[in-house]
């Protein structure tokens, strides 16, 4: 900007060419946001040569020999560490990058194709939301859909032909969900549902009825805040068998313990994605869904659509565990 405005307001028309390299340079990646800052150095050269310009006309001008050297000496020190930060900038950023492509490499190589009318969700992927969803479309085109947990999408898996699920666990590792297309399951009440806080369950999406017992369970769960909460709720999921036992479960808040319902805002949608390994013995399940105040340990009572009460449980069932 100092630039073009000596261009306009001192008629040194001789820097038109410096300003030009630099938008050009720029230009190109104006588009990705996500990768622009590793170009600046690019336009910022022509800035190092209206500088360098600057300490000539100004050393001719004192006519100060020492100064000269001493302006140099420091441009050379400042020159010299700024190589070896945009070196360390430049290694970090190629190891990020590879790290960042592990969930596309290993989908391509898995998939060299996919049938028209795709949808691939990957939760918590180590890559933002809209750079993956780029990658796989300048991979597959159109025909693929991608959705992701951080950009707040459905995961709107059973409209399309075919649909996964890809989960991540804590150490990074990438499975694979097929989704189950047709699932005979029902869940009561039905949905949406209001609860004693001010919050809503508005839908569910199960990636699968049918597990085995090397799988993850995947559920998403859709709330609305109808209102500012105090407490912090916790999501509580449970294997419940045929004689009505609780054999195991997950208890934690919402997106995994990282939101917490005392930060919502009225009208807020939140897409919670929980996933946990299947840990029970084959058999047929039921799945319980409550929300639980940590404090006191009470599960939250429910009303139906009618406003009529309905628990403090909503029931999936029914879900199978095979070898």
């Amino acid at each position: 900007m100092g630039v073009a405005g000596a261009i306009i307001a001192k008629k040194m028309y001789w820097l038109l060419p410096l300003v030009a390299s630099a938008v050009s340079a720029i230009l190109p990646v104006l588009a990705f946001p996500f990768v622009t800052n590793r170009f600046l150095y690019l336009s910022l050269t022509s800035t190092a040569v209206v500088y360098a310009l600057t300490l000539d006309w100004l050393g001719q001008k004192l006519g100060i020999n020492w100064v000269r050297s001493f302006v140099w000496l420091g441009v050379s020190v400042a020159t010299v560490v700024g190589m070896l930060g945009i070196s360390g900038a430049a290694v970090g950023f190629a190891e990020f990058a590879r790290v960042s492509r592990v969930p596309f490499r290993n989908v391509s190589q898995a998939h060299p194709t996919f049938p028209p009318d795709t949808r691939l969700y990957f939760i918590d992927p180590p890559l933002p939301g809209p750079s993956l969803s780029g990658m796989f479309f300048w991979r597959y085109g159109p025909s693929v859909s991608v959705g992701v947990s951080d950009m707040s999408t459905h995961a709107d898996l059973r409209p399309h032909a075919n649909s996964w699920v890809y989960v991540f666990d804590d150490q990074g590792d990438q499975k694979e969900l097929m989704v189950q297309k047709d699932m005979n399951v029902r869940i009561t009440p039905n949905l949406p549902v209001t609860f004693s806080a001010p919050l809503r369950l508005d839908g569910y999406e199960l990636v699968s009825a049918n597990l085995k017992a090397s799988d993850e369970l995947v559920l998403f769960l859709y709330w609305r805040a109808q209102n500012r909460m105090d407490a912090d709720y916790s999501v509580l999921v449970q294997w419940i068998n045929g004689k009505g036992q609780v054999i195991d479960g997950y208890d934690k808040e919402p997106r995994r313990g990282q939101s917490h319902t005392s930060a919502w805002n009225a009208g807020d949608s939140i897409i919670d994605a929980i996933h946990f390994p299947v840990t029970v013995a084959p058999g047929t399940y039921r799945l319980s869904i409550s929300l639980r105040d940590p404090e006191t340990s009470t599960r939250l009572r429910i009303m139906d659509a009618s406003g009529q009460d309905a628990g403090d449980q909503i029931i999936i069932e029914p879900v199978s565990v095979v070898e």
